[in-house]
């Protein structure tokens, strides 16, 4: 089913769509009490939580082995080696390599001892499968601009230039290819960020779910704070002012009005979760992890509970981009980010038990490109291609390690710099995991092929991380 003849009346309100917008839902005419009071059972419920790490997550310092090849990797990593005998150990099923994970990821460790963790070796965006061996002697069809920061997001969130894919996302095209009775227009394509690629469809842009904050540079938090009645009438009398001849102006009037409309509609929706479910938290402001976390808890339930049978939300979080000072503790470095990670991934999965939402919920966690296992000479790491990236939940197979691990030498057979610095050719495509989780989510494999465009160039489109 398509969806293309229900959204393209919704063009015009979709002129600013990355500010998101409000689908057209015959369900949302029904009021949200009585949704809420007719939604008693939910079989058959879905949700998926990306969570992108902006600036290029380092690989090698978050997943490193523990056995003869941890040798290769701290002769090569030098000053950045993490101690061996301060990893946290993997206890993986089919891996190899006796691995471990960075120490500041120690507060994840429940998750991996339960098994809900599965970890993605070696992944990258790809056109199609090569070796190092082939990008170094021009025969491998490279995706556009390797080591870019927007243009690896792109390809990663599943932006493919000169197709219908270039400006949309893997995420959006996957919910506007699932059946109307499964999504809903508020609460099924939810962004927490202002970058979210990975959740526009051709037609269908994502719900903010950012609450205040992401309003500060339109001047709506102290409209959504909803302090001063006079002035919020006001503000809704002028997004809906008569056309003054200024199309542009009527557009972003019209659009941002759509916006505030959507918000406060979320905002109900959310005021009716039980205060036991993934509370906010006094102490964090809107941006951090463990608080965006948990108001994509309160939005799932919200959405489960009124029946809405398919949910994602994406989240772009951190500063990963580490040419300096890679180690150290604070939000400026690599474990002092990955301790923050950590933490939130566990309260995520303590607040979605609490919610009732474990085992219907999978969590992947993504970033733009690797870095070289050789550091520079600022303490840090430059841009790389080949990445590990892991995947969270109850339903997921956890506890290996799908795809291997790249040879951790200097001008091995995984590194394709000339200079032998350490950049890994991917072995997984991206698209391959992200599809995996799809068809999990429930698209059917017959667009597959359609969501991921250059899938089709792989022998096996999945993974089995379920």
């Amino acid at each position: 089913m398509s969806h293309k003849k229900d959204l393209t009346s919704l063009t015009r309100r979709r002129l600013l769509a990355g500010m998101g917008g409000l689908l057209a839902s015959s369900g949302l005419a029904v009021p949200w009490p009585v949704r809420l009071a007719m939604a008693n059972t939910y079989p058959d419920y879905k949700a998926v939580i990306c969570i992108f790490l902006n600036g290029g997550n380092d690989g090698n310092d978050m997943l490193i082995p523990r056995d003869g090849a941890y040798g290769d990797y701290a002769s090569a990593h030098g000053s950045l080696a993490l101690p061996l005998d301060e990893l946290v150990p993997l206890n993986l099923s089919n891996s190899d390599h006796l691995l471990g994970l960075n120490p500041a990821m120690a507060p994840m460790r429940h998750l991996v001892d339960r098994g809900h963790v599965a970890w993605v070796a070696n992944a990258g965006p790809l056109v199609e499968p090569i070796s190092a061996d082939d990008v170094k002697n021009g025969r491998a069809r490279l995706p556009s601009l390797l080591g870019s920061h927007p243009d690896q997001t792109r390809h990663v969130s599943g932006g493919v230039p000169g197709t219908f894919a270039a400006n949309s996302g893997w995420g959006g095209r996957t919910l506007e290819a699932m059946p109307n009775d499964l999504v809903d227009g508020l609460l099924s394509n939810l962004s927490l960020s202002r970058n979210n690629w990975l959740m526009r469809g051709r037609y269908w842009a994502p719900t903010m779910a950012e609450d205040r904050e992401y309003f500060t540079n339109l001047d709506l938090r102290h409209i959504l704070d909803g302090g001063n009645p006079m002035e919020f009438q006001a503000y809704q009398e002028a997004v809906g002012a008569a056309n003054s001849g200024d199309d542009l102006s009527m557009a972003y009037r019209h659009a941002v009005g759509n916006v505030l409309d959507e918000v406060l509609e979320l905002r109900r929706v959310l005021d009716r979760v039980p205060s036991n479910v993934a509370p906010a938290l006094n102490d964090r402001d809107d941006f951090e992890l463990d608080q965006r976390l948990r108001t994509t808890v309160r939005t799932l339930w919200a959405g489960r509970e009124a029946g809405v049978k398919r949910q994602m939300a994406y989240i772009q979080w951190g500063g990963f981009d580490t040419h300096s000072d890679q180690r150290g503790a604070t939000s400026e470095n690599q474990d002092g980010q990955l301790a923050d990670l950590a933490k939130a991934l566990a309260d995520l999965d303590e607040q979605l038990t609490i919610g009732g939402l474990h085992d219907h919920v999978v969590t992947v966690v993504l970033s733009e490109f690797g870095r070289p296992l050789q550091p520079n000479s600022s303490g840090g790491t430059d841009h790389g291609w080949g990445n590990h990236f892991l995947v969270t939940g109850g339903p997921v197979n956890g506890n290996r390690l799908i795809g291997r691990m790249p040879e951790l030498i200097l001008g091995g057979k995984d590194d394709m710099d000339e200079a032998g610095q350490g950049r890994w050719v991917p072995t997984i495509n991206t698209d391959q995991m992200s599809a995996s989780v799809m068809s999990w989510f429930g698209l059917p494999h017959t667009s597959l092929n359609d969501v991921f465009v250059n899938l089709e160039n792989f022998p096996e489109p999945t993974l089995d991380l379920f």
